[in-house]
């Protein structure tokens, strides 16, 4: 059995949000839109409702994942979103529609801006 550490030097965690993490987000949109589409090929096209709509997911999720409150609150994604804990998506309106209160909140609460 093994332990993980979360948010310490040198974890996946740590290095995947270190640097431009928009840019390794898209980086790992492109890459998974792309096996989707492969694994869509391997099984001519049986399941292309599946992997499309995983495509679909992932994207949306890259889009969350960088605040792109666009992407978010787009009716298109509207399945994706209802997907989402009740916190990520009371968090997610609460930055969208009010960002100064949230972001004086978040400064008081964590002592720190995102």
């Amino acid at each position: 059995m093994s332990a993980y550490r979360v948010g310490v030097a040198g974890s996946w965690t740590v290095e995947g949000k270190s640097g431009n993490y928009a840019k390794k987000q898209k980086i790992y949109w492109e890459r998974m839109k792309k096996v989707y589409e492969e694994y869509n090929v391997a099984t001519e096209g049986r399941l292309k409702e599946a992997t499309d709509s995983a495509a679909k997911r992932t994207y949306y999720h890259t889009m969350v994942n960088t605040r792109q409150f666009k992407e978010i609150v787009n009716p298109e994604y509207a399945r994706y979103y209802k997907e989402l804990t009740p916190r990520t998506r009371f968090f997610i309106q609460a930055e969208y529609r009010a960002p100064g209160a949230y972001g004086l909140l978040r400064k008081i609460f964590l002592g720190k801006k995102r």
